[in-house]
């Protein structure tokens, strides 16, 4: 154990184990998936969700929450904005 914090990990019955891209990471839209199409192929079929968004990234995590919650908030913003089904 490395910390007092995987002890309580493991006290708990949860491990978790970070992929090795989850420190590559990248906001939404900056990244290979078609974010915009996908929110308008899910709104066609009727799905009516709220969407979050969820950076698991070192140069993100290195940002004030704060900043790092405005750059996914107009990140998120600018995909839905090119989605037609939300516009």
């Amino acid at each position: 154990m490395n910390s007092a914090d995987d002890g309580a990990r493991l006290r708990a019955g949860h491990v978790y184990v970070a992929p090795p891209d989850c420190h590559l990471r990248v906001l939404p839209g900056r990244g290979a998936a078609e974010l915009a199409g996908f929110t308008t192929a899910v709104q066609k079929i009727g799905v009516q969700l709220p969407y979050a968004v969820e950076v698991l990234s070192d140069d993100l995590d290195a940002k004030r929450p704060v900043e790092a919650g405005r750059l996914a908030a107009e990140a998120a913003t600018a995909v839905l904005d090119l989605s037609p089904a939300t516009a």
